[in-house]
């Protein structure tokens, strides 16, 4: 019976949780508030940290990233 050989794997050292994006966001029109942290958003550019409910806004069209 032949022995397969394991190929010694360097383990993996542990990665630093990924630091949340933070992005310039404004509203296309109006007001949206978030639903978790009460953050108002309107057509002035705030830089906020983006989360799920943030990312769904901005993939609805909702929410537009803006320049500094």
């Amino acid at each position: 019976m032949t022995q397969h050989k394991q190929s010694a794997q360097n383990p993996k050292a542990e990665s630093a949780a990924p630091q949340p994006r933070k992005l310039y966001l404004r509203t296309v029109s109006g007001e949206l508030i978030h639903l978790f942290t009460n953050v108002k958003f309107t057509t002035d550019p705030k830089k906020v940290e983006v989360d799920g409910f943030v990312q769904a806004q901005i993939d609805a069209g909702k929410l537009v990233v803006a320049d500094e």
